[in-house]
């Protein structure tokens, strides 16, 4: 019935036109065409007629006088454009159209390309928002940024942080000291000219998201506006923010994050440290400039931030942010205490140190025991993150109460598991699966804390894993104390197949040293038994490093003396020096020290050593021997020296 209507109405809009056309002859005249419009029966008027459908013609507009034209035409229908998700590298590869990883794009084209309902994926690796001091990350309305890839997922729920640290970094000309991952771990590391902002609001609104990445190198310390927010700077925006680390920003207002002009970001288990402001606000600051700045800030973390005023947060007296679940240092911690120079206490905030592990190097990670633990609100974990910037899964049962709690900051702790009987298996699912056995040997075990780590440890030596490790611990009853006189057998996984010389390795506390064996291994694993103490813990094949690094050997000969002296980088459980003298390169080599020169140096520093010799006139050729704890003993090569004297009897001469 629809269909006939349309038909009748437009002959008839054709018969009236022909009318008005005909008449037109007559005189002067003028014609008012009507617009018809496409809408699937959404009405298009004109004049005294209206017409539903989805057929469309063009305005001609109004005609007079002349000759007359009148051209037409129907619209296509055009379909609403999907969602996509872009794909982008550190650089581009392929074609670069974002379409896929082998065709990943710049994080820069990827978010120009995105429309509202889009997802950007970011491959891990450092990204720098272009080669100019206001080059800048902009976020946009309706597109969500996340981070952690390795460049082959096919669903974001694949990503996995712990070797997939994804860098947003101000460092333009790529000279600042950094770590391996490329964070710059002091802001006195900055060198020469950085971005002012890495990233940048834009305006945008909370469906604006950036999850998934560490805001470094950002240096704010030019005119207005590039004088403030040297991580982030929000004007006029409210986007929201979750797993996402600012760390060793600066600028002379609002070294991580600067706030102006009704710009209220969400932000949920974020982290800031080590940032820094030369006037206000390290960490944060939060200005009105005639409409207030009101963050939201939940399971967050801001420690180790300094500023002349407000290291960690510096509020001007129209804004002022809601604060909960989170530790901000010299804010008081929720209750009597509480500084509302901070903000609104949201309540179960805390003030104290988070026990990072390696805060002066860039490790952000909770240490075990840190009151961040178990502390935050899970309720507000956006639905669907799972995981933390590590990778590894959001919720966790840190301090062994038998409930699985979000961490404040960026980071999930490990998994603590109390009441450990005899002969027992235990699985830490949330930490690749470690597993650790008892057996009949408990002594005074009660807990077992197992902690992953995404990435390499500080002491690894070549042909450990990369990537990640674990701290272990074995506590009492308290779940502070170490325990003792237990047994037991522990089975780390591996992301590779093991070969016969790859082995579950101990840190022992002293430099580069550890302790490797293994019992068994499977495709993916590594088993090692007869463990009875804990520490940091990695697999892979183990090189010991050379007792000694010796970094010069020389013999210079004056009159009749020939002086020996050699210097050192490092001693690795080395015991005592040997020196040997020969006519001849090839030797016989004859040792000079009936008493050994004892080593001076240890695992982190090395000494300097020298040796008088008389040997007579002749050339001479000297070895140097190192001789380690457990007897080993490695030799350095000779050096020549050509003395012309009478023969004298030698008298050592050893000094530090």
């Amino acid at each position: 019935m629809k269909s006939k209507l349309r038909v009748i109405v437009l002959l008839t809009l054709v018969a009236l036109l022909t009318l008005t056309i005909g008449a037109a002859a007559q005189g002067n005249y003028t014609l008012d065409w009507w617009t018809v419009d496409s809408g699937g029966e959404l009405a298009s008027t004109g004049g005294a007629y209206s017409l539903g459908g989805s057929i469309g013609q063009p305005d001609a507009g109004t005609l007079s006088g002349g000759s007359y034209a009148l051209t037409g035409g129907f619209w296509e229908g055009v379909q609403a454009q999907q969602a996509a998700v872009r794909y982008a590298a550190p650089g581009a590869v392929g074609n670069g159209d974002c379409s896929s990883w082998a065709n990943a794009c710049t994080l820069q084209t990827a978010r120009t390309n995105a429309g509202s309902g889009d997802e950007i994926w970011v491959k891990a690796g450092v990204h720098y928002p272009g080669t100019n001091r206001t080059d800048t990350f902009t976020l946009k309305d309706g597109v969500a940024i996340y981070g952690g890839f390795a460049g082959t997922e096919t669903s974001r729920d694949q990503r996995n942080w712990q070797t997939n640290l994804t860098i947003l970094s101000g460092d333009i000309d790529q000279n600042d000291v950094t770590d391996p991952n490329g964070v710059v771990t002091d802001t006195v590391n900055i060198q020469g000219e950085n971005a002012y902002h890495v990233v940048t609001g834009g305006g945008t609104d909370s469906s604006a998201v950036l999850d998934g990445f560490i805001i470094t190198a950002g240096q704010a310390n030019g005119e207005s506006p590039d004088d403030s927010g040297g991580g982030m700077v929000n004007v006029n925006s409210s986007p929201s923010l979750t797993n996402v680390t600012f760390s060793n920003n600066t600028a002379y207002y609002g070294g991580g994050m600067y706030n102006e002009y009704n710009s209220s970001p969400s932000l949920t288990n974020v982290t800031f440290s080590g940032n820094s402001a030369d006037n206000d606000g390290g960490g944060m600051y939060n200005v009105r400039n005639e409409v207030g700045s009101n963050p939201s800030l939940v399971n967050v973390i801001l420690w180790g931030d300094s500023a002349a005023n407000g290291a960690e947060i510096f509020n001007d007296p129209s804004s002022t942010p809601s604060i909960s679940y989170s530790d901000i240092q010299g804010c008081g911690g929720s209750g009597a205490g509480w500084d509302t120079a901070c903000g609104v206490d949201g309540g179960n905030n805390i003030d104290a140190d988070p026990l990072f592990v390696d805060a002066a190097n860039g490790n952000l990670r909770l240490g075990f025991g840190s009151p961040a633990i178990d502390a935050g609100n899970n309720a507000a974990v956006p639905s669907g993150v799972t995981t933390d910037l590590d990778g590894l899964p959001r919720f966790s049962d840190g301090d062994g109460d038998g409930a699985a709690a979000v961490e404040m900051g960026a980071y999930e702790a490990g998994q603590m598991v109390c009441g450990v009987t005899q002969n027992s298996g235990y699985t830490f699912a949330n930490n690749s699966s470690v597993v650790i056995t008892t057996t009949a040997t408990l002594g005074n075990l009660a807990c077992l804390y197992v902690d992953e780590m995404g990435l390499d440890h500080p002491n690894a030596t070549t042909g450990l894993q990369t990537g990640r490790y674990w701290l272990i611990r074995g506590l009492q009853s308290d779940q502070q104390t170490e325990a003792t006189g237990f047994t037991v057998t522990l089975t780390l996984p591996t992301d590779f197949a093991p070969d016969a010389d790859d082995q579950v390795c101990r840190h022992t506390g002293s430099g580069q040293i550890w302790d490797c064996a293994r019992s068994s291994a499977t495709t993916n694993s590594i088993t090692r038994a007869g463990v009875t103490t804990f520490s940091d813990w990695t697999v892979g094949k183990y090189a010991p490093p050379t007792a000694v690094v010796v970094t010069s050997f020389t013999a210079a000969a004056t009159g009749a003396d020939v002086t020996l002296a050699w210097e050192t980088a490092a001693e690795f459980d080395l015991l005592v020096f040997h020196l040997y003298r020969a006519h001849d390169a090839a030797g016989p080599y004859a040792r000079l020290t009936a008493d050994p020169i004892p080593a001076q140096g240890d695992a982190t520093r090395g000494a300097s050593y020298r040796y008088v010799d008389q040997p007579g006139s002749g050339v001479y050729y000297y070895q140097l021997e190192a001789v380690t704890l457990s007897g080993a003993m490695s030799l350095h090569s000779s050096v020549r020296v050509e003395v012309i004297a009478s023969q004298r009897q030698h008298l050592p001469l050893v000094t530090r």
